[in-house]
């Protein structure tokens, strides 16, 4: 069954866009040696099609995503004021929104060919993608006109499972604890919020090569969060010197984000921008020892051969989790009736823990394996307030 397509309204011919760099009129008259003068407006009973021109295609039946959730929980109250559960946690999602290209640059392995008349040696090479791309090839005339022709497709899945254990602690004797450790995965194809260029999947039909771990997988989450006011005892003067501080802390354990380890070079031959990835050649990424200035290995991997995808997996290499503890300190003095003065002082990575950003992972990269940033190191804040 044919599908006729609909362009976006923001591309060639139904809308164009003319950039002048320093016009020999200036502003007074931009136009000035422009063939035709001022193009504008521009009329479209001769619509002007760009060589090469690139275009998002959206198919006139576009599914929506939706997902489909299911659970289990089991709860057990331990004493007056403790409550554990466990949660098994489900989720598919259906019809995310990817897009191929359907003018891919086509890889031929022959030495040399021809091309409408022109010889290339090699035949696929970094020189002469547009004398490659499909529509050129089944059409010259035609096909000239189009570069990158990304289309929509609606067909990308991903699923989620997940095991959630959490502790809770009813506010008793001015203690209140709440506390949760996750143990999940997700698995999915690459997905777009908003189609654009280029194309996520350079050939159609290969969306299998991009699906792995999803972006936002994080395998292990641990949080803590608890809450004491200190009692109020003894005398006057007692009572008003300890009573009524609360301390609060927040304690966050969190494993690494995946990451896809690119060649950096378009290795592929089809104008990849970059997207291509490396050949693993060594049975673990890692160094023995990982450290800052080596977290990945580079003597594991190795740039593919022209015309060839590299078999690395997209998101298969863990990068360093963080672990986060901050502390806060409050006490609200009464100083008459709707008068009051609040202080606070609060503390963020209270151990001044050394919380590695990701590796660079561009295998062309001079750092690549190397940590060059960390997060925020002990941050200490203070706080007056007066409030009436």
């Amino acid at each position: 069954m044919h599908k006729s397509r609909a362009p976006v309204l923001v591309n060639a011919p139904y809308a164009g866009g003319l950039q002048l760099t320093t016009p020999p009129g200036g502003f007074d008259d931009p136009w000035l040696g422009t063939p035709g003068g001022d193009p504008f407006p521009i009329s479209l009973s001769n619509p002007l099609f760009p060589l090469r021109g690139t275009y998002p295609v959206y198919p006139k039946t576009v599914r929506n995503p939706y997902v489909n959730q299911w659970n289990l929980s089991v709860q057990r109250q331990i004493g007056a004021n403790w409550l554990v559960s466990g949660n098994y946690l489900g989720t598919s999602t259906i019809h995310l929104w990817a897009s191929n290209d359907i003018d891919p640059v086509i890889v031929r392995a022959e030495a040399a060919c021809s091309i409408y008349g022109v010889t290339y040696t090699p035949c696929s090479s970094r020189n002469n993608y547009d004398a490659r791309r499909s529509l050129y090839l089944q059409n010259q005339n035609e096909g000239q006109y189009f570069g990158v022709v990304a289309q929509l497709d609606d067909g990308a899945t991903s699923n989620y499972h997940g095991l959630l254990l959490s502790v809770q602690h009813r506010r008793t004797n001015g203690l209140t604890v709440q506390g949760n450790y996750t143990w999940s995965h997700c698995i999915g194809d690459l997905e777009e919020a908003q189609l654009g260029i280029p194309a996520q999947y350079e050939y159609p039909g290969i969306r299998t090569y991009y699906r792995g771990n999803c972006n936002q997988d994080r395998r292990h989450n641990f949080n803590l969060s608890t809450v004491y006011e200190t009692p109020r005892i003894g005398g006057d003067k007692l009572r008003a010197l300890t009573g009524g501080w609360r301390v609060s802390g927040i304690v966050r354990i969190v494993s690494g984000s995946f990451l896809t380890i690119t060649s950096g070079i378009d290795t592929s031959l089809t104008n990849a921008l970059g997207g291509d990835r490396a050949n693993q050649v060594l049975p673990t990424p890692y160094p023995a020892t990982q450290t800052a200035d080596q977290w990945i290995n580079r003597a594991a991997f190795a740039q593919p051969t022209d015309g060839q995808w590299g078999n690395m997996s997209v998101n298969n290499i863990l990068g360093p989790g963080s672990i986060r503890i901050d502390l806060g300190l409050t006490r609200t003095f009464r100083v008459r009736e709707n008068h009051s003065i609040e202080l606070r002082g609060e503390a963020f990575n209270v151990p001044n823990h050394v919380n590695l950003n990701n590796p660079t992972t561009t295998l062309s990269n001079t750092l690549f394996g190397k940590i060059t940033t960390v997060g925020d190191p002990r941050i200490l804040q203070f706080a007056l307030k007066y409030a009436f």
